[in-house]
Order: C-alpha cells, then structure tokens, then sequence
C-alpha cells in the first residue's frame, strides 16, 4: 500500500505488503549515519520475516565521529593512563546527558509523527532500542491510548518508574520488554555512578509491571549490538497474540 516516504522524522526505511507498519527508534549514536540506520533495521527486521512498512525515527542520538574527535586528544595528550581514562568518561558522560536532553526534547516530535502516520495503517507497532527507549517512554504522555499494537523494548538504556509505566501502560495491547544479562554495555557502562545515568536498566531485567511480557534473550544475545542480527529471537509474531502470558 501506498505511504508516505517521510512523516516528520520518521522516514520509510522499506515498503511493505501489508496494511501495518513497523515504527523504530534506535539507539545511542544512530544519528551518525542515518541511511546505515535505515539500512541496518530494514534488513533486521526483513530477515526475522516482518512483512509490514517499516520506518525509523531519525533523532539526535549522538555522532559516533564527534565523540571519538572530543576523546583522541585527550589520550594523546595525557601520559598518565587515569587521567586520560577520567577524560574520556568525562566525555562519553556529556555526551550521554545531551541525548538523554534530546529524547526528552524529541519525544513530543515523535509522538505528533507517529499521529500523523497512523491515518495511513491500520495498524502499528513499536520497537525502541537502547536509549530509543527513552524517547518513547518520554513520548506516551503525548500519545493517545492504543495507538500501537505492540510496543517492544530492546536493550533498554532506561529505567520503568511508576511515572513511566502510568504514561505508557495505555499506549499498546501489548507490551514485550526483550533483554539480555550478557549485555556488558548495560552492565558495565550504562550504570558506572560517573555516567550518571542510571544504575537499573530494563536491557537487563524483566519489568515487573503488570501486563509486561518479558523475554530473557541471555541465551541468543551475547552483547548490546547483537539485537539487530539476531532479530528472528525477538521478532516472533506469537509472543503478541491476546493469549500470550508473561
């Protein structure tokens, strides 16, 4: 079916044959190449048998270039390993607060592009991954109650407060939170107290909320970009049918 090629910064990363599509957020330093973005989720999700219109929210989640720029001269400069290690997290830190400023900023964004979007399908569904999360958990103040019928969390870089989940709760029939123990990304970096930035992610874990179904991936995904090739583990459309328990 026909649709459009960009709805604000959500932008069609392939067309489908069905009535449905597929809404991504990515993660932390997508923006540094958008068309890999694009690319990289199109052939994810096509492999793992998707065959719905799939689009990818382009926010500014970080250049991969600018930072690794910001942290050379501090490792060339500085002989002393300690300091250039303080330098460096100083620096992935600012960095990581600024994206965490833009999900929050960006979310009203999304929400009024997937509105606008959802008058073209009968259906839509959401995947969000890394600090994606935190874009669309920001953005479910702004979005009406069941706009998505699925809302998938992959790797989340956030954390579920009870003022998270009062928001978002509504906003799918179905919730899946997809994580993995192995991640060392979550584990190690995410939650060091000198990022800042949060100490219990739902990459991790299970939500324990009512009506989450959790899928423990340990035994598939052995690391924090491992998600996107290995996407037959998490895209399965049984997990979503009205019978499914957590």
């Amino acid at each position: 079916m026909w649709a459009p090629d960009k709805v604000g910064n959500l932008i069609k990363a392939s067309n489908g044959s069905t009535d449905k599509a597929v809404i991504a957020i990515p993660g932390f330093f997508s923006a540094t190449s958008v068309k890999f973005t694009l690319d990289k989720w199109s052939e994810a999700l096509r492999n793992a048998g998707c065959k719905d219109t799939i689009y990818v929210f382009a926010w500014n989640s970080g250049d991969l270039f600018n930072l690794i720029q910001g942290i050379l001269p501090k490792l060339v400069l500085l002989k002393n390993f300690g300091l250039s290690l303080l330098g460096v997290l100083l620096r992935i830190k600012i960095e990581a607060e600024r994206v965490i400023k833009n999900a929050k900023s960006q979310s009203h964004e999304f929400a009024a592009d997937v509105i606008g979007l959802s008058q073209y399908f009968s259906r839509m569904s959401v995947y969000s991954y890394s600090f994606g999360t935190r874009v669309y958990y920001y953005s479910c103040k702004y979005l009406p109650n069941e706009i998505f019928e699925n809302a998938v969390t992959l790797a989340g870089a956030s954390e579920v407060t009870w003022k998270f989940w009062g928001a978002a709760s509504k906003k799918a029939k179905k919730h899946i939170n997809v994580y993995s123990k192995n991640d060392m990304v979550l584990k190690m970096i995410y939650k060091m107290p000198a990022l800042g930035v949060g100490r219990d992610p739902i990459g991790l874990r299970a939500i324990k909320r009512r009506g989450v179904i959790n899928r423990d991936l340990t035994k598939y995904i052995s690391g924090h970009l491992d998600y996107l090739p290995n996407s037959k583990h998490w895209y399965k459309e049984r997990w979503y049918k009205p019978k499914l328990k957590s």
